[in-house]
């Protein structure tokens, strides 16, 4: 018995509620990513021949730091995304046979570049006083633009740029609102 539990090749394994468990195959002639079976909550497997993969599906929050995009006209301004985003659970058995990562080099990796991608693009088509004159607008394209690149597997609940303007704008804007005032 102590010979037959030393050698034991299955493993028992939990799905939590907000994930979805992925059993692959690693030997015959579906080895590899190419058949996957979905697990939800306990999960029996031989670890010589099945490997166990849980990806989460429940909300999560990012922060990608300041990055620098180009307004139409090609006025610099400074982004700092955050967003908030979840695994569609129906697509991540897909998800991992493409990306074949952990979720945090994903998120890391393939979102994120998704994510700033989607707002330097949408940022490009518009001029820069109509980015902060209309920004609820703005911020709503920027989400649209976001769900379209990443709807294969990831839904963006929450998306803010937050923008900032450059400093020659922001005195421009400054300035004008002070002579608005002087003429009243």
């Amino acid at each position: 018995g102590f010979v037959l539990s030393s050698i034991n090749p299955f493993s028992l394994e939990r799905v939590d509620a907000g994930g979805v468990g992925i059993k692959v195959n690693l030997s015959g002639d579906e080895r590899g990513v190419s058949r996957y079976q979905y697990a939800t909550g306990w999960a029996v497997y031989n670890n010589w021949t099945t490997q166990f993969v849980e990806i989460s599906t429940h909300q999560k929050s990012l922060a990608y730091g300041i990055h620098t995009v180009f307004a139409k006209g090609g006025i610099a301004v400074d982004i700092n995304p955050t967003l908030n985003y979840s695994v569609i659970p129906v697509a991540a058995g897909d998800l991992f046979v493409n990306l074949r990562e952990p979720i945090n080099v994903i998120e890391t990796g393939w979102l994120k570049t998704a994510i700033i991608n989607s707002i330097s693009d949408v940022c490009a088509k518009w001029p820069i006083d109509s980015i902060f004159n209309h920004r609820e607008e703005f911020g709503m394209a920027v989400v649209k633009e976001c769900n379209i690149r990443v709807s294969k597997w990831f839904v963006v609940s929450q998306l803010n740029s937050n923008i900032v303007p450059p400093d020659a704008l922001r005195k421009a804007i400054e300035e004008k609102t002070i002579s608005i005032q002087d003429v009243q």
